[in-house]
């Protein structure tokens, strides 16, 4: 799957974002636990913050998954606190970026709903 890079406006990396048609929230619970430093995933319901789909514990700080302005065609990866430095994006970009959706999902993703 392709990964979108985050930047701030001073230029440090601060997340990444993909394609959220392609994936769901259970398939990327299921892709984050794979990750070693990744603890403490949880699909979040409906009474959570507005656009959080997942939040999760990766090196001891608090990620979320979010879809930003609850409407979008991505979901952003990022730390709860953006100014947080985080030691090793690498392995939770790699997660992602090896995902290959089945062909359901392939198919679903190609129609415009």
């Amino acid at each position: 799957m392709q990964i979108f890079h985050c930047h701030s406006n001073d230029g440090r990396y601060t997340g990444f974002e993909f394609e959220n048609i392609y994936i769901s929230h259970r398939t990327i619970a299921r892709l984050l636990r794979h990750v070693p430093q990744v603890t403490d995933v949880v699909i979040c319901s409906w009474f959570h913050e507005p656009d959080d789909r997942l939040t999760f514990t990766y090196y001891g700080i608090d990620f979320a998954v979010w879809e930003p302005f609850g409407d979008n065609d991505r979901y952003t990866v990022s730390a709860n606190n953006v100014n947080t430095e985080v030691p090793d994006w690498a392995p939770l970009q790699q997660v992602f970026a090896d995902y290959q959706p089945t062909r359901w999902r392939r198919f679903l993703g190609a129609f415009p709903f």
